[in-house]
């Protein structure tokens, strides 16, 4: 009868070493999985992030530039109006508020023009990059987390000399729940993914339609400037040309200005439906002086 049960022990034994081989090996497969899951993720949400950075370090560029360019307009115009209000030129004063040049604009324009000139002497990229700083910090709140996920691989030996059957299939099921929360890990990087690429794309186009209307308006403020040169800041003295060339530069001012200061983002984080409408305008504004060349 001895020997039966130590028979009977032997196999059990031998059964619980199977059992936990098949478990420890099961429990590295599924830990490799969610390490590896957790790493795609983790990659893809990067290269997501990187792309948006990318493109808004690009548009705050722009959209200084533009800034800049707003503002000389606005004083060249401002210049004018002195002159005009000190010789009491009510008439060229009226025509210049008809096509809506009034003081509080040219003193945003100036206003404008100040603050890009300031943040670019701090930082080039800051125009539009501290409009993201929702989701740049959400993002830096998840950087280091797929480190949770590495391999933790479970020596076979290790498991038959000093595990019993019961703490292998622990390992086992702990190995499934990393998988399942690299699986949640992975859902979030991906909804974080696509946020970064909505921003990103979002972004491409503001930065595309500021550079095709930088197009007009550039040469419009160097043309201002030759205009003021040659007749000077007495707007009464122009001809029909040069006062054209006055409204044709203050109204692209005006687009310009409005696609720079329409905030990417509301206050909640979320991207802004009025960028929508902004765009659309510019776009209409983009096929008038196309169809104009």
């Amino acid at each position: 009868m001895v020997p039966l049960l130590l028979g009977a022990a032997a196999i059990w034994g031998i059964s619980n070493v199977a059992d936990a081989e098949s478990n420890a090996n099961a429990a590295n497969k599924m830990n490799k999985e969610a390490s590896e899951l957790a790493q795609r993720a983790y990659n893809k949400v990067n290269t997501s992030h990187e792309r948006m950075m990318n493109v808004l370090d690009d548009l705050g560029d722009n959209k200084m530039r533009t800034s800049v360019a707003i503002g000389m307009a606005g004083d060249f115009i401002e210049d004018i109006t002195k002159v005009l209000k000190q010789n009491r030129d009510t008439k060229s004063l009226r025509e210049l508020d008809e096509a809506g040049i009034n003081e509080n604009m040219l003193s945003q324009m100036h206003t404008l023009s100040q603050q890009a000139q300031q943040l670019g002497t701090n930082d080039i990229k800051q125009i539009d990059v501290s409009e993201n700083e929702n989701a740049v910090c959400v993002f830096g709140a998840l950087g280091g987390a797929a480190l949770g996920f590495g391999v933790v691989a479970i020596p076979a030996m290790f498991i038959y000399s000093f595990m019993k059957s019961d703490e292998a299939e622990a390992a086992y099921y702990e190995a499934k729940t990393r998988v399942d929360e690299a699986k949640v890990y992975a859902e979030r990087c991906n909804n974080m993914s696509s946020l970064f690429s909505a921003i990103a794309t979002r972004g491409e186009q503001i930065d595309d339609l500021l550079h095709r209307l930088n197009g007009y308006f550039v040469p419009a403020v160097e043309a201002l400037s030759q205009t003021m040169d040659k007749f000077g800041n007495n707007y009464a003295q122009y001809t029909m040309e040069a006062k054209m060339t006055v409204h044709y530069s203050f109204q692209l001012a005006q687009t310009v200005k409005t696609i720079v200061e329409t905030s990417m983002f509301q206050e909640d984080g979320t991207i802004n439906p009025d960028m929508d409408m902004t765009l659309e305008i510019g776009e209409q504004t983009m096929a008038l002086l196309d169809a104009d060349k």
